[in-house]
């Protein structure tokens, strides 16, 4: 569905970005003779273009959202500044890539609340960051534009991971970039491996199946061994192999759901 209607705000939503409001995370459908939804939404992309510092999400908006949702209307609006303005932040003046954001707190805030897992922070800057500090990956043709991976050099701390995106606009320029910070879990929440088989045994009155069930965490590497030879086991007998959430477990016999937690 590419347009649905909000009853609560009574507002219409489309992926369409000719139709959308200007403002860069706004999915509204822009009001008759204007390219903004409402008079706030643009007086916030108006501001918020100002700011000398990348626009912080820290647990908006996962990447895979941000690459599907938001990146190619940036990239359209960039293209074309007739469409608006969104108010992503212009920075290429700024020695944003060319300095480690673990040397930028203020830019690239990293102390995330307990709940929060991830920061993202998307903004305009020059073509090309520190080879220093980031090496360049592989290239990607999305329709338009490029995009373009790079990874870090720089040291992380603590388990940490950094990943930074450039999507090429229409120059070599400035592009469009997002940046990816994502904490270390102290305590992962386990993946556990069940495999849940029936075995034929022959019985004085005929036929009788015996259920068994072994479950493994498949976040520890000394069970590597353990699940390789179950695996294999269970193939060999036709059993069936699940992976799931500890949250979620459920057994399974047959290709068949059980009703019961494991």
């Amino acid at each position: 569905m590419e347009e649905v209607a909000d009853p609560v705000n009574s507002v219409t939503l489309t992926l369409h970005d000719d139709k959308q409001c200007a403002l860069w995370d706004c999915m509204r459908v822009h009001a008759d003779g204007s390219r903004y939804c409402c008079i706030p939404h643009m007086d916030f992309a108006l501001a918020e273009r100002t700011i000398q510092r990348p626009h912080n999400m820290a647990n908006v908006r996962s990447f895979i959202q941000l690459d599907k949702l938001v990146i190619p209307k940036l990239v359209n609006h960039l293209r074309n500044p007739a469409l608006g303005i969104t108010g992503i932040s212009n920075l290429q003046h700024l020695n944003v890539l060319n300095a480690s954001p673990l040397d930028q707190h203020i830019r690239f805030p990293t102390d995330l609340d307990e709940r929060e897992e991830f920061n993202i922070w998307v903004f305009i800057w020059r073509f090309v960051p520190n080879r220093q500090l980031w090496r360049q990956g592989n290239d990607t043709r999305r329709g338009n534009y490029v995009r373009t991976r790079f990874y870090r050099l720089f040291p992380a701390v603590g388990g940490t991971s950094w990943r930074l995106f450039r999507y090429t606009i229409n120059s070599n320029t400035v592009a469009l970039y997002a940046m990816e910070y994502c904490k270390s879990l102290a305590h992962p929440p386990p993946v556990v491996g069940v495999y849940y088989r029936r075995t034929c045994v022959n019985a004085s009155d005929g036929v009788e199946y015996l259920n068994s069930a072994t479950v493994t965490d498949l976040h520890s590497s000394k069970n590597k061994t353990e699940q390789n030879e179950m695996h294999s086991e269970f193939l060999a007998n036709k059993g069936v192999q699940h992976h799931t959430p500890a949250r979620d477990l459920m057994a399974y016999s047959d290709g068949m759901i059980s009703p019961e937690l494991v």
